[in-house]
Formats: C-alpha cells, structure tokens, sequence
C-alpha cells in the first residue's frame, strides 16, 4: 500500500487524493461513501477489515470521516494521526461504532505516547474509556496517580477537583494507584507519600456545591505613589453563591526593609472563630494594559487558610525596577491593573 502523503492540506471538493495519498489509487476504487453530497472513492480490501460499508457515516464530519479514511489507507500512521488531530474524538468514535481494530490500534499507541503528563491524560481519558484505549487509559491513569504523588498535601487534594471529573473507573483506578505507590514507599518517604493520598471522602466532595470561584479586576491609580497596605474591594462580590470575604492585599513599596524595592501581593479571608479551613489556589496578575492577551506579570500558588492562618503571607511579585521598565504597559496613566483568580474548597472536618 503506497504511503500517505505527510501534507495535511486537503481539497475539500475532492478529498480522495489526500486520504488515499496517491491519486492514481481513485481510479481502481470500487466502493462509494455518500457523505455531505459527495461520492467518496474507497478500496473494498482497504475496509474490508475496517467497517460495514452498510453503515451510515451522517453522524460524524466529513473532516472526522476523511481523517479515518485517511488512517485506514495509511495503517494508522503516527502521522496522518497527529494530522487529524484536531478531529481525533470524532475520529476515534467514529472507529470504534465501525469496529475499525487496525484504526484504533494505532490511536490507542499514539494516545499512550502524549498522556505522559497530568493535563494531557485529563484531556484525553474519557476519550480512551469510551473507545475502549487500554494502553492509552493505562498510561493516563499512571500520569495522574503520578502528579498526585509528587506534589504537597495541599496541592495534591486541590488537584482532586480535576481528578473529580473522571469517570468513576478512572477516579478509584487513580486513587488505588496512589495507594499502591504510597504503600511500596519506605520508611519516612512512605509516611509523606500516604499523607498525600487523597480520601474517597474528599474527592467526593469536589463533585458536590462545595467547589467555589471567584475573581476581581482591581484599577489602583497613582501606584508608584502608594503608601502602606492596600485593600482591594472583596473578590467575588455578588457572585453567587461566594460565601468568603476575600480580598487581595497589595504593598506597592514592599512589606519589609528587605523588599522596599519590590511590589508584595498577599491574600486574606475572613473566618468565624472555629470554622472549617479553606483549601485555595490563586493566580494573581499584573496586567499589561497595551495587551489584553499577555500574561503580564503574575505568580500562582496553592495555600491552606484557616482561622489561625488567614493570610499566604506577602509575595514578592515585580521589582520596582523592572515595573518602571515596562511603565508603558503596566503603569499607563500612573494606574496599575490586577486581576485576581481564586477556587476554593472547603474543607471537610478530618480532612
């Protein structure tokens, strides 16, 4: 079977000659697929393995039905995969209701190749558990087990709100990984390790209301010129549902002699003697006003607060120097911009 040609551009109007990969193979075709009023050519030894020329394709695309034709004349090559890969759920599916065993053979291998990080395995396991991807289910199911156990306590629970919108399977498979992994630990490592295992409890507690966010753009004029602590007005005000007077705390001349030079950011929560503690992860940014699209300046952390612990402490964000720099995007008018993202969860008593 001669190969598919690497290019990914395809003549919509007559997209045999991509799937194909040589043009003079149209000629020899002898089966056609109706599909968005055009008759697509196909080799009946091509798909003979492949799918019941019975079946109808109206449910997919035609990018999601040319994609698969293109992976059955070219055995499901790594490359004519990552070139469909913007279809590649549709793709799948479709495979899988046709019973396409070479087809999903080879995205199963190509899945199993890209979950090897957390957010990666997140993306793409539903799709393996629907299509039934074993190796690329297995190697997501180990991405995720994996960053439970390499990041702190805090984190790791955090982290359990991603966790939580897996399927069931996916969530005890991952939960009974970090529990096996923990358990082969020794000695102190193994003590650490099992703390960061999260409870069944607690990742059942993400999928309930008990899951909050908030966020503010806060506009400070005549920064540079500030004096002390200042308060942003609380995070979340009026949206629903935000049961936590939240606030940004920003020191424009530094919190200390030590960080005089700097700009510091901290937050605070207000909390009833006696309450539950919060788990919360934050993003703060120093928006670039010329670019609405820039990351401008921010930093990101995870923290547990609690009626004795209400603040993450002060954060040395920029340095005077480097926003004097960049005053043209960060300081028009004299006025600096911060955006403020925060989810929290409450945590549960024994947690």
């Amino acid at each position: 079977m001669p190969a598919v040609a690497d290019s990914t551009a395809v003549d919509w109007a007559d997209p045999a000659p991509f799937y194909m990969g040589n043009p003079d193979m149209v000629e020899l075709a002898d089966v056609t697929i109706k599909h968005s009023g055009l008759q697509l050519p196909a080799h009946s030894y091509v798909l003979a393995e492949a799918v019941e020329l019975e079946t109808p394709f109206t449910s997919h695309s035609l990018q999601e039905v040319v994609h698969m034709l293109r992976l059955c004349y070219s055995e499901a090559a790594p490359a004519a995969i990552e070139a469909g890969l913007p279809h590649l759920p549709g793709i799948a599916r479709l495979a899988h209701s046709l019973d396409a065993s070479r087809v999903l053979a080879g995205i199963d291998r190509f899945l199993a190749g890209i979950v090897a990080k957390k957010q990666a395995a997140l993306e793409w396991l539903p799709l393996a558990e629907a299509c039934q991807l074993e190796a690329a289910w297995a190697a997501g199911i180990r991405a995720v087990a994996a960053s439970l156990l390499r990041c702190s306590t805090v984190i790791c629970l955090l982290k359990c709100e991603e966790v939580a919108q897996l399927s069931q399977r996916a969530q005890t498979a991952v939960l009974g990984a970090v529990a096996l992994a923990a358990k082969d630990l020794a000695g102190a490592s193994q003590t650490d390790a099992a703390g960061r295992v999260p409870s069944a409890g607690l990742l059942q507690s993400w999928q309930h209301p008990g899951v909050q966010r908030a966020s503010l753009t806060w506009r400070i004029p005549n920064f540079m010129q500030q004096q002390g602590r200042l308060k942003s007005p609380e995070i979340g005000s009026g949206q629903p549902g935000c049961s936590r007077k939240l606030r940004l705390v920003v020191t424009p001349q530094g919190s200390s002699a030590t960080a005089s030079r700097h700009v510091s950011v901290c937050v605070t929560s207000d909390f009833e003697e006696g309450g539950p503690s919060m788990l919360a992860k934050w993003t703060i940014k120093l928006v670039d006003q010329t670019d609405a699209e820039s990351s401008g300046m921010r930093t990101k952390f995870h923290h547990e607060l609690s009626p004795v612990a209400r603040s993450n402490g002060h954060l040395m964000l920029t340095s005077h120097s480097a926003l004097r720099a960049a005053a043209d995007r960060y300081l028009v008018g004299g006025a600096a911009v911060f955006k403020v993202d925060v989810t929290w969860l409450e945590k549960p008593a024994g947690a």
